[in-house]
């Protein structure tokens, strides 16, 4: 019997404390603007971030200095922005980005460590043994009342998004498991050995590879004309590898449906 965790969410109004929602939000400001200057580019103009330890410690005192709030939220700031740069870095070095990112939104995240939840009460900290948003459960009707656990809250003004995570058993009769390699999908379907070719999927990616590595040398003599045709066979590219993928996900989904219409009728 094979377990797995179900996620769902659910808002509640509250009366937030909106001091912690404009101190998170300036703390997060302050933290993209540390991060940010650990972004840097090689000759290649491509942007990476190199932020270690000893600079995320640096950034995490200067942070608390003078803050009066329970320090994972300063923790969780430096997390998000964090996953904000890389994800920004991701789509800078696509091209796809233009100006740098920054912080619009008025959200807390409050990790599992700033609250407790005991017979559906939840204690969330906002200044430590001082001050709590106290939210109980039992009010609000909606919410569901057989979950496991409680992950992850996010404090907006006026709402309060709570993360319920219930774990269910998972029955299946007969399992299918893929390997996926470079040139083929080797697959365990109904105790056979089953491989679906790659090399088509393979084949479209090289034959691009190398259309972008000539259309990259008239970068210097013709950036407009280089960058339109980079768009152009990027689109091309993608849309041959869709329809690829979209026919060998179609073909494998009817072969199972099939071997389990044959199983069924057999029984």
């Amino acid at each position: 019997m094979q377990r797995a965790v179900v996620v769902k969410a659910y808002k509640v109004p509250v009366k937030a404390p909106l001091d912690l929602i404009e101190a998170y939000f300036e703390v997060k400001k302050k933290a993209l603007s540390g991060v940010l200057k650990h972004v840097k580019y090689s000759s290649s103009r491509k942007a990476h971030l190199h932020f270690n330890k000893d600079e995320r410690r640096k950034l995490r005192s200067k942070l608390l200095e003078k803050w009066k709030y329970s320090k994972h939220y300063v923790d969780s700031a430096i997390n998000s922005v964090i996953g904000l740069v890389k994800g920004w870095v991701k789509l800078y070095n696509r091209g796809k980005a233009k100006s740098k990112p920054e912080i619009t939104k008025k959200n807390v995240y409050i990790k599992t460590t700033l609250f407790t939840c005991k017979n559906e009460v939840l204690k969330v900290s906002i200044e430590p043994r001082r001050r709590y948003l106290v939210v109980d459960l039992k009010e609000f009707e909606w919410l569901p009342r057989d979950y496991t656990s409680i992950g992850g809250l996010i404090l907006k003004e006026g709402e309060l998004i709570i993360t319920f995570k219930k774990e269910v058993k998972l029955k299946a009769e007969k399992w299918s498991s893929f390997d996926v390699n470079l040139t083929n999908i080797t697959a365990l379907i109904n105790d056979e050995v089953v491989k679906f070719c790659l090399k088509p999927l393979y084949h479209i990616h090289r034959v691009y590879e190398i259309k972008r590595k000539k259309i990259q040398k008239l970068f210097k003599s013709k950036p407009k004309t280089a960058r339109r045709l980079m768009e152009k066979y990027k689109m091309r590219e993608r849309n041959r590898a869709r329809d690829f993928m979209h026919k060998l996900t179609t073909k494998i989904a009817r072969m199972l449906v099939e071997i389990k219409s044959e199983q069924y009728w057999k029984t």
